[in-house]
């Protein structure tokens, strides 16, 4: 039973480092996405329905803890919105207001400081 569970140790962390390669690949892969929608809305105009569903995108990872390069690329494209789009700016706020309501009390009063 030592080498069975030896073997099974072993497949269970190399399932474990590949399943970590695939997330690794994926949010690599959400943070050139959001880079290049911010550029696109640099140069292209686009559908204000369009827009609204790319400020939504972007404001949603604010939220989530430990995606810096993923928050750091969301606030990037709601930047490129904001300073384009200017009847979106209100709702761009409200939305960032509404999602800080939605917060856990302890999130809201936390004060990181580095």
């Amino acid at each position: 039973t030592g080498a069975l569970a030896k073997q099974k140790r072993r497949y269970t962390s190399a399932a474990s480092i590949m399943s970590n390669k695939v997330l690794m690949s994926v949010y690599n892969r959400m943070v050139e996405v959001m880079d290049t929608l911010a550029q696109l809305l640099g140069t292209q105009a686009l559908t204000d329905m369009t827009v609204l569903k790319l400020s939504g995108l972007g404001i949603f990872p604010f939220f989530v803890e430990n995606i810096s390069s993923l928050q750091l690329s969301a606030l990037k494209l709601v930047r490129t919105i904001f300073s384009r789009y200017e009847k979106h700016r209100d709702l761009i706020i409200e939305d960032i207001f509404a999602s800080l309501g939605r917060l856990p009390t302890t999130k809201r009063n936390l004060r990181n400081f580095r």
